[in-house]
């Protein structure tokens, strides 16, 4: 191990492997690392996004993955397959190389909406040629939304939703090794994103929580705390309680938190 990761704190981050059971799962634009995405103009403007480069390396933090990898199973659609490389990415420590492979992710996505939906794209007044160059993944998430495609595909709803809580995830990781409070800004509103697409998306919701407590919102953070518990996909109420460092500074005398996860409640923190 490099002595750049020997200075590093110990960190911990809940990755989530919120996949369909035939696929296991990458730049949003990756000039949008880092800082809030641009104004971008409505999709019936004529419009390119220049997509720049991310050069820096993070070392690698510990993180703890959640929820089942289905081992050497692929996707068959290279959206699917970006998210699975930007998974491995992700998991490794490697946040740039995430973000970018979730950004080319997008990109492929793009291509398989246009394949599949041209004429709802068309009738929507959405601009091939502003869609198929701009790899802004909000600004892909609003033509979706906006065109009615996600509501007539459920693959590509999957796919952009996974695609939204994974970056602000991702972004998240960053954050936590730089502590800029804009940073984890930016992650929340991918999380947030992801969350307008699908309101039961349990993932999201609990990396929502955890981003608000960096941000210092408690109380929003354990709101969304609880809507992510009610998702019985997977078991964040033991999660957070047990595995999750990101709720050491609940977990001792916090008694909406310790009751809110199962941990009992003195007298003295119930009053």
């Amino acid at each position: 191990m490099s002595s750049a990761v020997n200075k590093l704190p110990a960190l911990q981050s809940t990755l989530f492997s919120e996949l369909p059971p035939a696929t296991v799962g990458g730049p949003i634009s990756v000039a949008q690392v880092g800082r809030p995405a641009p104004i971008l103009p409505s999709p019936t403007s004529s419009h390119r996004q220049q997509v720049g480069q991310v050069g820096t390396k993070e070392a690698a933090p510990t993180v703890t993955v959640i929820g089942r990898v289905h081992g050497q199973e692929r996707p068959d659609r290279a959206s699917e397959q970006l998210l699975f490389r930007g998974f491995n990415a992700d998991i490794g420590g490697n946040f740039t190389k995430a973000l970018g492979d979730y950004g080319k992710a997008a990109e492929a996505l793009q291509g398989e909406i246009i394949e599949r939906h041209r004429p709802l794209l068309s009738a929507a007044g959405v601009d091939l040629a502003w869609f198929k160059g701009n790899a802004d993944l909000l600004a892909l998430h609003r033509a979706l939304r906006d065109s009615g495609i996600l509501d007539v595909d459920p693959e590509a709803k999957t796919t952009l939703k996974k695609l939204l809580n994974r970056t602000g995830l991702a972004l998240k990781h960053q954050a936590d090794q730089h502590g800029a409070p804009e940073d984890y800004a930016n992650a929340l509103r991918y999380c947030q994103k992801a969350i307008e697409v699908d309101p039961s998306y349990g993932a999201a919701h609990y990396n929502e929580a955890c981003i608000m407590l960096k941000l210092g919102r408690t109380g929003p953070a354990l709101a969304s705390l609880a809507t992510a518990i009610q998702d019985s996909s997977f078991d964040f109420k033991k999660q957070a309680r047990e595995k999750d460092v990101d709720w050491n500074v609940l977990r001792l005398d916090n008694a909406s938190f310790r009751q809110l996860v199962g941990l009992s409640v003195t007298s003295t923190e119930s009053r």
